[in-house]
């Protein structure tokens, strides 16, 4: 699958599905597979959202999200 970085830059990486546990819980997510050289690995929204967690860019920690209907 292609995937465009906001700088514009085009790569190609396979897409997969694995089960991520943390503190919130244990999900079973997409997942993009990277290749070496690739930087750090990052959980994306979907994960975060399948988790019911967000992200505190103020204390750089993912916290709880409360549930709203």
């Amino acid at each position: 699958m292609k995937f465009v970085f906001a700088d514009g830059a085009v790569v190609e990486r396979q897409v997969g599905e694995c089960e991520i546990e943390l503190q919130a819980g244990r999900q079973h997510t997409p997942v993009v597979l990277g290749e070496p050289g690739d930087d750090l690995p990052l959980l994306g929204v979907v994960t975060l959202e399948e988790l019911s967690v967000v992200f505190d860019p103020f204390r750089r920690e993912l916290r709880q999200m409360t549930a709203r209907l």
